[in-house]
């Protein structure tokens, strides 16, 4: 036999195997491997073989196994599992060794092995207190989650903790095999986990691949095929309705609040002038004293009693002094903020006050989330009382002082309004003369901020008072020396008419501008009066904010709160 016909059988032996034996040695394979999902899944159907237990669920997410203590009834849960899937506001004050929670109504303190809490201000007894494992605080779940809207279930034979949503919409249904079984995820490769009766109720949280994310009776959580279940319907979990606070505003109107400034000692009611349309009074009462959180007092009864017969709301302002380090002293300590609000409510009953305003000013970075946290501890324990909470910020800027230290976002959702201080453009010791809050530059600023606070919930500051601004050569002839000294409407007239001087209309700041020149060098002043404010005003209107408030009663000409009042009231709208 030749070398080449022995070569030619052995290929087609070859080929015999490649067209015939290897397809089905595939086949076989694919058949037994078929046989082997059968097998197993019809094995699952009687054991399932990786039961999840000791595990905390909260709606359709497994947060973990081994994340929380259970004694009893009660529930304990680390902190930072508390902050992240409950409530990120919620804080823990190493230091102190003190857990604040602040809700919508609520406002609650519990300090480490300590078997009582505080809820506004009052003292409730505790099952099991805050308590340290491993070097992190775990917080009595049971006991906090009545302040939230939530429905807390214990399954102790499972040691399976689940939290659900309550006043939200759920889409129901039930088991239709006699044994529907749990995966791990939504294919029948993922290992099974439960094993489902007939008919046991289930929350659907949605489909994927032909499987359904659902939760059974038990708090059992994973993935069920689509073939063993049938939908139901949407229901909701209701909690008892409560009151809701609805902060104040005049019925049919806006907010038209003027600031007293009270230095010493108050103004005497009998002497105080008539303000058409002003319907909120805020005296400047209260102020940080020291570094415990002592609190001065200039608060006047007989100011109160004039300003409630002319049915004035009296808004009593509350400051840091604009003292960076007293605030820091104060603001990162709960013990501290708790004691500043415990004084300021007892004022507020003491003089019949409507509520507070907040007035913070000139603080460290670092004091932006603590501040925040002080406006939510005090709104909840003032709306108790029906009583307002303001809180004053001003136009967004880089001035890490006087602007980045307010998060307006939070602060507006902590508080019942904002009220933004548009104003000073050109400040005291501004290095340039110019206007304090020019219209195009309020305008701009208005609309920046209106990002971060609600128009309904913002209030428009404007400025009675203006600058007269002096410009005269330095000594050594290198460049302008600028000062500048505040005046009232009238003072700045009064001077002007006392120079023979008469205003021009700028159309550039949407202001009348005047400017001399003495020996003493140039004088330029950019005026408010009834045009200029009247404009302010129409911003009001124009973005529909919640109101205006002025700075400061006693800078204004009288003719000021008619010009205020017929813009704010005036129906329908004109601009």
């Amino acid at each position: 036999m030749s070398k080449s016909s022995g070569t030619g059988r052995i290929r087609k032996e070859q080929g015999f195997m490649m067209h015939f034996l290897l397809p089905l040695i595939l086949l076989l394979f694919m058949g037994l491997s078929l046989s082997t999902i059968i097998y197993f899944y019809l094995l699952a159907e009687q054991v399932p073989v990786a039961r999840e237990v000791d595990s905390l669920i909260i709606e359709d997410q497994m947060v973990g196994t081994g994340k929380f203590i259970r004694e009893g009834e009660e529930v304990l849960v680390p902190f930072h599992i508390f902050q992240e899937y409950l409530d990120p506001s919620a804080l823990w004050h190493s230091e102190e060794k003190t857990l604040v929670i602040t809700t919508a109504d609520k406002v609650v303190y519990l300090e480490e092995d300590r078997l009582s809490a505080q809820v506004n201000s009052l003292p409730v007894d505790l099952r099991f207190p805050v308590r340290m494992e491993g070097g992190q605080p775990f917080v009595p779940l049971s006991f906090l989650a009545d302040f939230y809207d939530v429905k807390l279930e214990v399954f102790p034979e499972e040691n399976r903790v689940v939290l659900q949503q309550l006043n939200q919409p759920f889409m129901t249904g039930k088991v239709t095999k006699n044994r529907g079984i749990l995966h791990r995820g939504p294919s029948l490769r993922y290992p099974a986990l439960e094993g489902l009766d007939r008919d046991t109720p289930l929350v659907i949280y949605g489909e994927e691949q032909g499987f359904y994310k659902v939760r059974g009776s038990q708090g059992e959580l994973g993935y069920l095929h689509k073939g063993s279940a049938a939908l139901g319907d949407i229901q909701v979990l209701h909690r008892e309705e409560k009151d809701r606070f609805v902060p104040w505003r005049p019925t049919g109107g806006r907010i038209n609040l003027t600031w007293e400034h009270v230095i010493r000692s108050n103004p005497d009611p009998e002497e105080l002038p008539e303000m058409p349309g002003v319907n909120v009074v805020s005296p400047t009462w209260f102020h940080l004293k020291d570094e415990e959180g002592n609190l001065t007092n200039l608060a006047c009864m007989d100011y109160v009693n004039w300003a409630h017969q002319r049915e004035y709301q009296v808004w009593a302002l509350f400051s840091n002094n604009f003292d960076r380090d007293l605030t820091l002293s104060v603001l990162g300590s709960p013990e501290k903020r708790q004691y500043m609000i415990n004084q300021l409510l007892i004022y507020a009953d003491l003089y019949q006050l409507d509520g507070i305003n907040l007035d913070f000013e000139n603080m460290y970075l670092e004091d932006k989330e603590n501040f925040v946290q002080f406006t939510r501890e005090l709104a909840p324990l003032l709306h108790e009382k029906d009583m307002t909470l303001s809180v004053d910020v001003t136009f967004i800027s880089t001035s890490v002082h006087w602007s980045q230290i307010y998060d307006r976002k939070a602060l507006a959702q902590a508080a019942d309004y904002i009220m933004v201080m548009a104003y000073d453009e050109h400040w005291g010791s501004s290095p340039t003369a110019g206007s304090v809050a020019s219209l195009p530059w309020v305008e701009r600023n208005l609309e920046a901020i209106l990002e971060e606070v609600p128009p309904e919930k913002l209030v428009l500051g404007v400025p009675f008072y203006t600058r007269l601004w002096q410009e005269e050569e330095k000594e050594d002839g290198d460049g302008i020396k600028v000062s500048s000294r505040a005046y009232s409407m009238a003072g700045i007239e009064n001077l002007l008419k006392e120079k023979g001087v008469e205003p021009e209309w700028d159309e550039r700041t949407g202001q009348y501008y005047a400017e001399f020149t003495t020996e003493e060098g140039r004088f330029r002043t950019w005026l408010e009066e009834e045009t200029s404010m009247a404009s302010r005003i129409h911003l009001v209107r124009k973005y529909d904010l919640a109101g205006v408030a002025s700075w400061r009663r006693g800078f204004e000409r009288p003719e000021i709160w008619h010009v205020i009042e017929d813009i704010l009231t005036q129906r329908p709208y004109e601009k």
